[in-house]
């Protein structure tokens, strides 16, 4: 990870992104819907109000086009009693979902201020997000901007493929264009199948849908089935399977992936 870095009046021994599950990330390439935590560790040159500092922390990130994706005015704004750490590390959590997306590239700029004085410290970097390469797709006449899972209870994507019981984890198709509309509305079949590593059936439905329809809009916003694992003998990993086809025409997409269930 290329970071460049400008203090002036403040000062920041080194700096480091964590995953959620604290691990070191050294590559500028992550995963849709990942989150990150960007740490200051050490960081000095405040001035000091009865041994608190007060800094502040804005981040901005942009698209090759220039576009804002993500913007805050400061990461600290709910701080205003300060800190008084001894060494002080500040963090920069980001999730890197929507408006952002895969396969392209952005470049995030982040500053510590003192609210307290004048000094500043800048850092600018540049990374691309591609898809979850745990998951294949197969795709025939049908494109489509992200497919990944999410634990729609936290409201986060699961980009490690690790799953808990009794979760419900959804597969999500946004953005997809192609299947034939009737009258405004899409008809559909959606199939899931999951059995874990003996091939032990957790779920198989046919077909999702029945005879339902979906609105164009709807369709092509996002399509979510989930399935949940409620049994804790299973084995991992558990295979996934889940296939959406035009009913109306011979266009598919599917969705293939394995997960393991923490125990």
């Amino acid at each position: 990870m290329n970071l460049k870095t400008q203090g002036d009046g403040i000062s920041c021994d080194n700096i480091t992104i964590i995953d959620n599950n604290g691990k070191e990330i050294q590559s500028p390439t992550f995963i849709f819907g990942q989150e990150i935590f960007m740490n200051f560790n050490n960081v000095s040159g405040f001035v000091k109000e009865n041994n608190f500092v007060f800094p502040g922390l804005k981040l901005l990130i942009i698209s090759t086009k220039k576009d804002t994706v993500l913007y805050s005015d400061d990461l600290y704004a709910d701080n205003s009693e300060g800190f008084n750490l001894n060494p002080l590390k500040l963090t920069a959590n980001i999730t890197l979902a929507s408006p952002m997306h895969s396969d392209e590239k952005y470049t995030a700029y982040l500053m510590i201020w003192d609210k307290k004085g004048t000094g500043t410290f800048k850092v600018e970097f540049q990374f691309n997000i591609i898809h979850n390469p745990e998951i294949i797709v197969k795709s025939k006449g049908v494109e489509y901007d992200e497919i990944y899972l999410l634990d729609n209870e936290k409201n986060k994507a699961i980009t490690n493929n690790r799953i808990n019981i009794n979760q419900k984890v959804f597969i999500l198709f946004e953005g997809m264009q192609g299947f034939e509309a009737n009258e405004d509305s899409i008809s559909c079949g959606i199939s899931l199948k999951v059995v874990d590593k003996n091939n032990a059936v957790i779920l198989d439905e046919a077909d999702l849908m029945k005879n339902a329809k979906m609105s164009v809009q709807e369709f092509n916003t996002q399509v979510a089935p989930y399935f949940i694992v409620n049994n804790a003998s299973v084995e991992n990993p558990l295979k996934c399977y889940c296939l959406i086809w035009d009913k109306n025409s011979d266009k598919s997409i599917s969705s293939e992936f394995q997960v393991n269930v923490v125990k």
